[in-house]
């Protein structure tokens, strides 16, 4: 690419060029390739760029099921779009024209399919052929040096262009100066504050949580200093960080000579605390259907990823709820196969971890559902004939209905009584209420569960003793008195 030589250079202008430098170092620090994956494709293959002249390129790709055709393209990642909106082809063809000659152009390929389901290709980019169009000398100056090494492939040139920055900052700076704006790198509990200076010195930085900090008055409650050696390049370690915290900083600079240099205030916040996958397993497991349950250490969204471990396919499912407890249930398996599975959380802020792989097959169920997690809750209503309300739960380890049966007393024999379930779907998680107890009675209570392949099991049996009502002061007067003076009765009697 060939640059165009700046024939005076004014103190604006290398001013302009510093700015530059901060905001180019900045992009290098936090520089990653993205791999833009869709969730539900059809599969781009076999792009590429088959003409190119001065002003337009023809790009062309293929996908394995019919789909539209669409380009984002610009200067950088940034991009524009072209699109051919008919979906009723596998071979792909656009033109993308009006462009620069002499520049280099980033571009992504998208296809969707008729049901919607889009796939988005990596990075390309390609080169227009022909002269580089010169910059016009009304340019601003930062904007002109953009343009430049937009075109610049090399990272070696482009840091030789870095060092001649910093050295002419070097040479018309006679105070010791910060140069930009500090660049901070931030984790969960940490932060990594970095930026340079004209001269050697050493560096530390002060900083306050933004609730504590006055923007009128400000002052700095913590600091904490580099590693105590003189450079250019400056890099000082922040720890014991509040996660999803927002704090005030600014870098400190001092030289050999004693002279000190502040920036002005700036902010960061911290990263909000990922979430992390607990006590993933597998709960229920039928000929084409399986369940899992995990927690989560602070509220996420659930996701299952899973894998035929024949064919390769893959699928996901999950909720955008944010819980701390999760179950998803995979439907539409196919019998006597064998796959893998793995939880996923997601949190608020988009981090995300998953758990190990699990692996199963789809058999025939035969195993009766099994109850666990028996509660009860019991509320005495006060009246003239008091009335009492249970409330009781209980969970099974496969989705089943089950029914609530109940005896009065402990001795066998007793008469027994069943109630029709709350609800009639097929689930893990269960309540009953319960109406006809009597207060200060004790009850037997069981289940009788079956899940949705017939099998049935009966629980073993729980008691519960129901509150009985309050006495009134009267009753307690009498009762008292009962007590104090039942030895007359017995006198008489």
């Amino acid at each position: 690419m060939k640059l165009v030589l700046l024939r005076r250079i004014s103190g604006k202008t290398i001013l302009a060029l510093s700015v530059f430098f901060i905001i180019f170092s900045a992009l290098l620090f936090s520089f990653k390739e993205e791999v833009l994956l869709a969730s539900s494709p059809p599969q781009i293959q076999n792009v590429r760029v088959v003409e190119v002249d001065e002003n337009s390129a023809l790009v062309q790709w293929e996908t394995d099921k019919e789909a539209d055709s669409l380009i984002n393209y610009g200067l950088d990642r940034h991009y524009g779009i072209v699109r051919d909106p008919g979906s009723e082809k596998v071979e792909h063809s656009l033109l993308l024209d009006d462009l620069l000659s002499g520049t280099t152009y980033h571009f992504r390929v998208v296809s969707r399919d008729k049901d919607g389901n889009q796939s988005i290709s990596s990075n390309y980019r390609f080169t227009t052929e022909g002269e580089s169009e010169i910059v016009d000398i009304d340019t601003p100056p930062v904007d002109r040096v953009e343009q430049i090494i937009e075109h610049i492939e090399e990272i070696d040139e482009l840091l030789e262009i870095e060092e001649a920055i910093r050295e002419r900052i070097r040479e018309i700076s006679d105070d010791l100066v910060i140069i930009g704006t500090p660049v901070v790198e931030v984790g969960e509990d940490h932060a990594i504050v970095r930026w340079a200076t004209n001269r050697s010195s050493i560096s530390s930085v002060e900083f306050a949580r933004e609730n504590e900090f006055n923007e009128n008055d400000p002052v700095y409650s913590r600091s904490q200093s580099g590693d105590g050696t003189e450079s250019l390049e400056h890099e000082v370690f922040l720890e014991g960080l509040t996660p999803a915290t927002t704090y005030h900083f600014r870098a400190i600079a001092r030289d050999n000579a004693g002279v000190e240099v502040r920036s002005e205030d700036h902010t960061f916040t911290t990263d909000a605390p990922t979430p992390q996958v607990r006590n993933f397993e597998l709960v229920y497991i039928g000929e084409d259907s399986a369940t899992f349950e995990w927690n989560t250490t602070f509220p996420a969204e659930s996701l299952i990823e899973f894998e035929h471990l024949g064919t390769g396919e893959r699928g996901t499912k999950g909720s955008p709820t944010l819980s701390s407890g999760h179950s998803v249930h995979l439907t539409d398996l196919e019998f006597g196969e064998s796959y893998r599975a793995k939880a996923i959380a997601i949190g608020e802020d988009g981090g995300t971890s998953e758990s190990n792989y699990i692996e199963f097959e789809t058999v025939i169920d035969t195993d009766p559902p099994v109850v666990s997690n028996v509660s009860t809750e019991s509320t005495l209503f006060p009246g003239a004939e008091a009335r009492v309300q249970t409330i009781v739960s209980w969970r099974t380890n496969k989705l089943a209905i089950c029914r609530f049966n109940y005896q009065e007393g402990l001795a066998p024999g007793t008469d027994q009584f069943d109630l029709d379930p709350r609800d009639s779907s097929f689930m893990t998680n269960h309540v009953q209420v319960v109406v006809d107890f009597r207060p200060a009675t004790v009850y037997q209570f069981w289940f009788v569960c079956v899940d949705r392949f017939g099998n049935e099991g009966v629980s073993e049996k729980f008691v519960v003793f129901t509150p009985q009502q309050e006495k009134n002061i009267i009753d307690i007067i009498i009762e008292n008195f009962e007590d104090t003076f039942g030895w007359i009765e017995n006198i008489f009697n």
